[in-house]
Formats: structure tokens, C-alpha cells, sequence
């Protein structure tokens, strides 16, 4: 878990930025001065500084111009000069976004040690449910299958999740992390998803070893699932790059904040698959080449859609938007 505490160096480097006004308020926030607003100088004599870094989470932002960081960028933002604990801290760098602060977040692995324990867990599942809810598991294959053919929902760290109510047993797909962390579910049969423990939660999906990524030159992003993994199988032109899912319906809002917050430090070739006939994308292609190529010209970004039917499939064909 982290603990801002643990880093002295971290603290002193805010104190320094703070000056005067370096505090920790009743909610164990560290505040100082925002350095991405006139927070230090509006007033001549302020009283505090209205950037604040959860204490228990490596996350930052401003409640005057509503910035909102991973501590990981607000750092590298303000020239904090130790690169072995920003290498370290970036392996602990967690997405959060909506004003989130919570220790629920997607990249959180406090609670799994490796890979293995994900399958171990993600196999258990699976046997419970083929010998207590044969019927319901048979339901959850032919979705599986129905969506992206004969894969193996293990090795996408895919899951029944069942529910049981008083008058009907009822079934939906439930998506993991690489951490073993249910983040999202598919209802099949219109009931279980209402069940979903997370739902709602606002996570990305990905089924590979986010610790990793900086490993990657190519990072694809799409808003469904099923469209991942149908991405990650059929089409050759991704093959080797880190896969990322986000669901929700304010996608390109989300989208904007993950380039921007997460991915402007290295060099990645970001693309971009959204659902065919999704409106305003030149506007959006406009703005994140225009944030990349002013805070890091290594990105690079591409945008596609399906050439034939509404969004990804596993015999589709994609055609990049100019």
C-alpha cells in the first residue's frame, strides 16, 4: 500500500515547493501551492495552498483550477530531481480519474504477488461454477463464444459471475484485471450485472501486466471489452503492444485524461479504435495531438474505426481516420 510517509524526500521537495504554507489538512491531504495555476500569487499573503496529494495514494489535485495528476507527473512536472524514486514510484502509479482517491483502483496489486495467483483465482471460479450451475455456465460460453469465437476466457481473465435470486439464477461475464481485481461485467440474461460488486466503479480493463508497460511502443485503447480482446487476436498490425479497455460512457472525456495524465512520459505510438460513426473525432484528434505535441513529441497518435458494422468484431476491418 502506499504511504506518502515512506517518502521523506517526496515531502521535503513539497515543503519546498509550498514554502510558508505547507500543511496537512484534517484529512490527511498534504497541501501547498498548485504550480499549474496562479495559486501562489493571487493573494499577498495566503494562507494555504490549495493543491492537495492524497496521503494514501499516489494522486493530486488542485481544488482552485481542478487539475488533477498522478503524484508520478506532478513530480516530473515540478523537477523533482531522484530518478530512482521516480522509477520506483512509477511502478506504483495507479489511474484515477472522476476525483477518485480511493485504494480500489484499477493498478492496485497490494493483494496479488503474481500472475499465477490471478489464475489460481480466475480457475477456482471456473470449476465451481461448471459443477453448481451447469446450465448457466453452458449460457456464459456461448456468449463468450458468440462475442470473439473459441478463445479461452482464462487467458483474458474473463469469468461467470452468478447470481442467485429467489426466482431465477441469473448469469453475466465478469471481466479481471491483471491484479485479479473484478473491475466490469457483460449481463447476458439482463439480471446478474445488477449484481456486479463493482459496477460502476469507473476502471480500465487489461489483461496484461500493467507494471510492464513501459516495455511497450505501442499502446491500443478502445472503449469495449470484447472489442480488446477481438483487437488483440485479429488484428496483425497491433500485435506487441499493450491493450486497454475503458468502459464507460464518457469515453473520450476518460480517453483525453488517460493520454494526458498517464502516457505523455516515454515514447509510445498511442491507437486510438473507437465504435464506427462516433461523432466530433476530428475535434478530439485535434486536441490530443496538440496536448502530445506540446508536452511530449514522442507521442504519437492514431485513430481508426471499423470499416464495416458498428464496432469491433472478429472478421472486422479498420480504417484510419484522417
Amino acid at each position: 500500500m502506499f504511504n506518502i510517509s515512506d517518502y521523506p524526500e517526496i515531502i521535503l521537495h513539497i515543503k519546498t515547493i509550498a514554502g510558508r504554507v505547507y500543511g496537512i489538512n484534517t484529512g490527511g491531504w498534504h497541501e501547498c501551492f498548485c504550480p499549474y495555476c496562479d495559486d501562489a500569487t493571487r493573494y499577498f499573503n495566503p494562507k494555504h495552498g490549495h493543491f492537495k496529494i492524497a496521503s494514501s495514494f499516489p494522486y493530486g489535485h488542485c481544488f482552485r483550477c481542478g487539475k488533477k495528476v498522478s503524484l508520478y507527473k506532478f513530480l516530473i512536472d515540478t523537477k523533482f530531481t531522484n530518478h530512482n524514486l521516480l522509477k520506483r514510484l512509477h511502478k506504483l502509479s495507479q489511474f484515477a480519474y472522476g476525483g477518485s482517491t480511493k485504494q480500489n483502483a484499477s493498478f492496485n496489486r497490494s493483494d496479488i504477488k503474481s500472475i499465477d495467483e490471478t489464475l489460481i483465482k480466475m480457475h477456482n471460479i471456473y470449476t465451481n461454477a461448471q459443477k453448481q450451475f451447469p446450465a448457466e455456465y453452458v449460457k456464459f460460453k456461448q456468449y463468450v463464444t458468440g462475442r470473439c469465437l473459441d478463445i479461452n476466457p482464462i487467458n483474458f481473465l474473463i469469468t461467470p459471475n452468478i447470481y442467485v435470486g429467489e426466482n431465477k439464477t441469473s448469469v453475466s461475464v465478469a471481466f479481471s484485471n491483471f491484479d485479479g481485481q473484478q473491475i466490469t461485467s457483460r449481463s447476458i440474461d439482463g439480471d446478474a450485472s445488477r449484481y456486479f460488486k463493482n459496477k460502476g466503479k469507473k476502471q480500465f480493463y487489461f489483461f496484461q501486466n500493467i507494471n510492464d508497460i513501459d516495455l511497450y511502443k505501442t499502446i491500443v485503447i478502445c472503449e469495449g471489452a470484447f472489442d480488446l480482446i477481438n483487437l488483440y487476436n485479429y488484428y496483425a498490425q497491433f500485435k506487441d503492444a499493450f491493450f486497454i479497455a475503458i468502459g464507460d460512457s464518457n469515453y473520450k472525456g476518460l480517453l483525453n485524461n488517460l493520454i494526458n495524465t498517464f502516457l505523455l512520459i516515454g515514447e509510445y505510438d498511442i491507437k486510438i479504435v473507437f465504435d464506427k460513426g462516433v461523432r466530433r473525432l476530428q475535434q478530439l484528434k485535434y486536441t490530443l495531438i496538440t496536448n502530445t505535441n506540446i508536452l511530449n513529441p514522442q507521442i504519437g497518435i492514431e485513430m481508426f474505426e471499423p470499416t464495416h458494422g458498428k464496432d469491433v468484431s472478429e472478421l472486422m476491418m479498420l480504417t484510419q481516420i484522417e
